[in-house]
């Protein structure tokens, strides 16, 4: 076929035979009336009368039938062929595809004039008709897109037509995301890639891909504001180097509630984290991948077993069948089948062609060995309590209590070889193993201290090992030998039958994972920190560090550039790359799940406790350009910036946001105030007599006092200033607790010393340190974990491990609205912030999202996924600041419009329920408001319009939403 379209260009010219092929081309697509823009019929008819001038150069038809005639009765064959399916090649001039898809752009545009030109020879050429059309719409009402035009005009054209940023391009990405799916968009800007050379395309390319993961869960339902809210969290922090990217995308005058970030929290594009694979259910166990067949494996705690294909990064096949968590995953055959063995005690047999099981055995665990073909057990262990060491061709290497290792061939029934291991005085505990094909030996562990290296003639030699290793390894050549302990990565070298370590990789948290290149010069591992280091084999040196993982990284695997991880606390598979551009390195954050957090409002300075090292506060430099103190050192945004080292280990963080004091709460029972402007300077606060320790310290919204809870007792503090340096008196006031009573869990100070406070139990008191009176509040079922108060004095918010969340309004104390949320994840609150006017309470959830609710009628008015929890909220002017489990500063502005349309449904890009309960309120004249249209639980239907006329009229009834 090649060969054929090669003669008619040499006999007719490639203009024509181009232009031909893309009118069927088009045709096909249903792109008909489109022939004259796209084929540039000018162009073509010219470059056939470059050698002969026609008679006349006037009136000459530009599609000359006798041209298409003799083109037809050359190709005769070939259109037949193609009528029957036969594929058409793409016109191989790049330059004429992008001018085809920029004349393609025009007109959908209405910048298109389309001028048609009498055909002749070059430089003759004259106007005829002017062929205008007007603009093609995006949407031809809300919801109802333009499905001709994103199909016939991909986001290529834009981009072509518009430079590097076409006009509503952000609108564009999701229109065409919403219609034809998130893998058109990201195919339209692959083609573009190949047209023009435009970072901020690229840029998008790998947005979308991360967003990918978003769309594929909610199943592509994500509307237009969520989903511009995902494309800003990740490109803020590019604004600068790239300002055609954010330009286009700014949210102004939205018709519905939108939180609108104001910097990267989530994973920016451009970096290292190319590719997110889902598709199972559950933490992933265990993975294998076949390089030569670009085939990965992996087994879920939910018993699936997916297969993917790393050359297109698409799911192939979702094999289910298991009952249990899937233990081990084997691909063989040449990557025609895997095994897999789970929890229930199946081995089973898969087809990686069509996705079929072509066996199962029952029962194949404890250790067996079974034949491939059937079900023959041909044997099974002995039933001593031997332990298999691995596994050397058609020999197992087994080992008892007392060291005796036995070496059988149970295929070809050979006798089996035993021997008994030295320095095994009474017995071998094995801690790991691994065997070593090529060299016919097993290495393996035991508690005891030695490294016992086992060939298959049964010779064997015990040296003494350094350590207990969580994780063994060796290297694909055989030489280098990995063990991971406690947070130490150690390489050893075996290349002969001595072993000696040779490097020391310490890390920050427990080590979890390891994986060397080919080549052994680069090592990628993985730990309890959720970060993946990539060390240099040779010089033991940190070459790079990759961040954005949400969960501890338990596997990692090297392919080609790539370091592939996985979580047993994550259903998903990335991708790193190893070659990404440095400039688009996000932003350093600090450590995920750390012990305790704080952050000032402005957030540029965020101080935190590792779990690993509880007696030192570390200050991070976030940098954010905010008008707070200069850092004590001229550091970069994303850096360490102060260390303070105490005494005892710290139960609690706090910050006074204007008066600028760190507050740390001790096991010991002190209290350490560091002024921020001076951190050489720390105030201290003596423990009480009975030493006990601090449980949590909340400060008032005019900081003009302070209260810290202790195991048995509360006590309250004046917060003063003598000679422009900040005091602490005190305590002005003491509640001693009974010993029956409830630790506190969380607890906030009214600016009239007035005390709300929760406990484990579910408790919640008010209690007045003026009058020293207690009062009793409707308590939780679990632990309360948020207690936060607005900062006009008139409401509070109780939140707890379950789903119930409270709203007290304060003066008088009486409860205005019961918030119960279940969602698809885990449930309950874990931090909240009001706004500045009290208007909307903002919450963090375990569920990792972030919500927005309506004080006055409890209303429900946004939902955002932010993919971590929200472990700290601080008001920022109309929005908050915010600290994720996975260490991320969030930074959003709340926009909410004063009519919001009843069809408006804030649960539309989740899954979940809520149900509010609100508190019948008497009016003015003494009547009651009905509020019977809001009665039934229905959030698809929520009427939420009716926000001004409850903050007016009060409502009579219990309003269930």
């Amino acid at each position: 076929m090649l060969q054929l379209f090669l003669k008619l260009e040499e006999k007719h010219g490639k203009e024509l035979v181009g232009g031909a092929l893309g009118y069927i081309a088009l045709a096909r697509e249903g792109c008909w009336k489109l022939n004259y823009v796209t084929s540039c019929l000018s162009m073509m008819t010219s470059s056939v009368r470059c050698t002969s001038t026609p008679t006349s150069i006037h009136h000459v038809n530009p599609a000359a039938p006798l041209l298409w005639a003799r083109l037809r009765h050359d190709s005769r064959i070939s259109w037949k062929s193609a009528g029957r399916g036969g594929s058409l090649p793409s016109p191989s001039n790049t330059e004429r595809r992008g001018r085809s898809l920029r004349i393609l752009a025009e007109y959908f545009l209405g910048r298109w004039s389309g001028k048609t030109e009498a055909c002749g020879s070059p430089g003759s050429v004259a106007a005829l008709s002017d062929r205008k059309v007007p603009p093609q719409p995006l949407w031809f009402a809300p919801g109802l897109a333009n499905i001709r035009k994103l199909q016939e005009c991909p986001i290529t054209c834009c981009m072509l037509v518009c430079g590097r940023s076409c006009n509503k391009n952000a609108e564009w990405l999701y229109c065409k995301s919403r219609v034809c799916g998130v893998s058109s968009v990201i195919q339209d800007l692959d083609q573009c890639s190949k047209y023009m050379d435009c970072t901020e395309t690229s840029l998008l390319r790998d947005t979308l891909l991360l967003i990918k993961a978003s769309l594929d869960f909610l199943d592509g339902h994500m509307d237009m504001s969520l989903f511009y809210t995902e494309l800003l969290a990740r490109l803020c922090s590019l604004a600068k180097p790239f300002p055609s990217v954010i330009g286009r995308l700014v949210v102004t005058d939205a018709p519905e509630p939108i939180l609108i970030p104001k910097c990267s929290f989530l994973q920016q594009p451009g970096g290292a984290l190319q590719y997110t694979l889902t598709g199972l259910q559950g933490g992933v166990l265990c993975v294998d991948l076949n390089v030569e067949a670009e085939l990965l494996v992996a087994g879920s705690d939910g018993g699936v077993v997916a297969v993917w294909s790393l050359s297109d990064h698409q799911l192939v096949h979702s094999l289910l069948g298991h009952t249990g968590a899937v233990l081990c995953v084997k691909v063989v055959d040449s990557a025609a089948h895997c095994l897999s063995v789970a929890a229930d005690g199946s081995l089973r047999r898969w087809s990686l062609v069509n996705g079929q099981q072509l066996l199962c055995i029952q029962e194949a665990i404890p250790v067996k060995v079974w034949q491939l073909d059937g079900g023959e057990v041909l044997s099974s262990s002995n039933g001593d309590g031997s332990v298999v060491l691995g596994v050397l061709g058609e020999s197992v290497v087994s080992m008892c209590n007392s060291g005796l290792v036995r070496i059988s061939q149970p295929i070809n029934g050979t006798q089996t070889v035993e021997t008994r291991l030295e320095n095994c005085q009474r017995s071998v505990t094995l801690s790991k193993s691994v065997n070593l094909p090529k060299r016919g030996k097993v290495f393996f562990v035991s508690k005891e201290g030695f490294l016992y290296q086992i060939s298959l003639k049964g010779r064997h030699m015990a040296v003494k090992f350094p350590l207990v290793p969580s994780l063994l390894s060796v290297t694909e050549d055989e030489k280098i030998l990995v063990a991971g302990s406690d947070r130490t990565l150690s390489l050893f070298n075996i290349d002969r039958d001595s072993v000696d370590r040779f490097l020391e990789l310490q890390h920050d948290d427990s080590v979890l994972s390891a994986c060397v290149s080919s080549d052994c010069r680069v090592l990628a591992s993985g730990a309890a920190d959720q970060l993946i280091r990539i060390w240099s084999v040779t010089t033991g040196a940190l070459l790079d560090t990759l961040s954005g993982s949400d969960s501890p990284v338990t596997s990692v695997l090297l392919y080609h550039g790539f370091v592939l991880s996985a979580s047993k606390a994550a259903a998903s598979v990335r991708l790193w790359s190893l070659k990404y551009d440095p400039r688009h390195k996000p932003t350093a954050t600090i450590p995920a799940g750390c012990a305790h957090v704080a952050v000032t409002e402005d957030a540029d300075r965020v101080f935190y406790v590792r779990q690993q090292s509880q007696t030192t506060v570390l200050s991070w430099n976030n940098n954010t350009g905010g008008d707070s103190d200069p850092p004590p050192l001229d550091l970069p945004a994303g850096s360490l910036s102060e260390c303070y080292a105490v005494s005892a280990e710290v139960c609690c963080l706090e910050v006074a946001q204007h008066k600028r004091l760190l507050l740390c709460g001790l096991t010991t029972g002190t209290v350490l105030i560091y002024p921020l402007s001076m951190p050489q300077e720390t105030l201290c606060i003596p423990p009480p007599e009975s030493l006990s320790r601090v449980l949590c310290i909340a400060v008032s919204s005019q900081e003009k006092h302070m209260a810290v809870a202790y195991e048995d007792s509360v006590c309250l503090f004046e917060i003063t200033n003598r000679d422009s340096f900040p005091t602490v008196e005190g305590p002005l006031k003491r509640v001693p607790l009974s010993l029956l009573h409830a630790p506190l869990s969380s607890m906030a100070l009214l600016s009239d010393r007035r005390l709300l406070y929760g406990t484990s139990c579910g408790e919640v008191k008010l209690h007045d340190f003026s009058s020293g009176s207690s009062s009793g509040l409707e308590p939780h079922r679990s632990r309360v974990t948020c207690v936060t108060a607005g900062h006009w004095g008139t409401h509070a918010l109780v939140g707890s491990e379950d789903a119930v969340q409270r709203l007290w309004a304060l003066s008088p104390l009486v409860l205005d609205h019961t918030m119960e949320y279940k969602g698809f994840f885990f449930e309950g609150v874990l931090s909240a912030a009001f706004s500045d006017s009290d208007q909307f309470v903002f919450t963090g959830s375990q569920d990792r999202t972030v919500k927005v609710w309506d004080v006055a009628s409890g209303n429900l008015l946004y939902v955002q996924y932010v993919y971590s929890p929200v472990v700290r909220m601080v008001t920022f002017r109309n929005g908050f600041v915010a600290l994720s489990q996975q260490g991320s500063v969030i930074r959003e502005v709340f926009h909410c419009p004063e009519l919001i349309s009843p069809d408006y449904n804030p649960l539309r890009n989740v899954k979940a329920q809520y149900r509010v309960s609100s508190r019948a309120k008497q009016s003015q004249d003494g009547q009651q408001s009905s509020g019977s249209h809001l009665q039934e639980f229905n959030p698809a239907g929520l009427n939420l319009n009716l926000m001004s006329m409850l903050r007016t009229r009060p409502s009579s009834t219990c309003l269930l939403l």
